[in-house]
């Protein structure tokens, strides 16, 4: 977006969007968890200028019918990341784009992290993917920080820049 001048009106493109709802998906890198009866997947994101996304992720396991599925954890975000964002190893895990929360139900647990820019637009249907780590014990996965049960959930809150105007 080229900058503003003094007196000059801003369009409605310039100024963003939403809310937009979208269904995340929750990925295993080796076989993909199932999040049963009565799970719930939603995401809600909002364009802030004609770039920037804001993304609000929740996802909880059902009542019954679970699978955790395995290996390491990953979700879809509604848009793919621009390349300015960093997806690689470089300090361990990739660009940090806001927090993580982990919400275990029996016996009851809660978990803070951090939701970092795992690939820029590998998802399904080219999105990008994000992933959770915690400080203290590493990324989260079908068994880690335990295994996941029934009513047991994730929340998350993240910032990205897309990779086209929205």
């Amino acid at each position: 977006m080229p900058p503003f001048n003094p007196g000059q009106i801003a369009r409605a493109g310039h100024l963003g969007s939403g809310p937009n709802a979208y269904v995340p998906q929750l990925l295993g890198s080796i076989t993909d968890p199932d999040l049963g009866d009565g799970g719930i997947q939603d995401g809600t994101w909002y364009r802030v200028g004609p770039d920037l996304v804001r993304v609000f992720i929740r996802l909880r396991f059902g009542s019954s019918g679970v699978d955790n599925g395995s290996g390491t954890y990953s979700i879809t975000l509604p848009t793919a990341a621009s390349g300015v964002l960093n997806a690689s190893n470089l300090i361990a895990v990739g660009q940090p784009l806001g927090s993580a929360q982990l919400r275990r139900t029996s016996p009851a647990t809660f978990m803070a992290g951090i939701g970092f820019l795992f690939s820029h637009n590998e998802g399904p249907g080219g999105v990008a993917l994000a992933r959770f780590h915690r400080p203290e014990a590493g990324i989260v996965s079908a068994t880690a920080p335990w295994a996941w049960a029934e009513n047991d959930a994730i929340a998350m809150c993240l910032v990205y820049v897309a990779d086209v105007d929205l």
